[in-house]
């Protein structure tokens, strides 16, 4: 998450559409600037997964093809020491 989007969101919320696709839309826009579903890059993220302790760990990855998937996959194991 990007902390000057996330200022810049709460300070100036967008116009919420009337029409359901609209806002359906809207919500997309939203969640792929909150998480932009690539893998975390600074081994930061070990500390936080242990204070959070989950059982599971889901990858959750946006790429256009197999390749780019499996790599990171691999970038995202390998920050996790895998």
């Amino acid at each position: 998450l990007n902390g000057r989007w996330a200022k810049e969101f709460y300070n100036n919320p967008p116009e919420i559409k009337k029409d359901f696709w609209e806002r359906f839309a809207q919500s997309y826009e939203y969640v792929f600037k909150v998480d932009a579903h690539k893998p975390f890059e600074s081994n930061r993220i070990i500390d936080i997964i242990a204070r959070i302790s989950p059982e599971y760990i889901n990858f959750e990855f946006e790429t256009k093809t197999m390749y780019d998937k499996k790599l990171y996959i691999e970038k995202q194991n390998a920050v996790l020491g895998r």
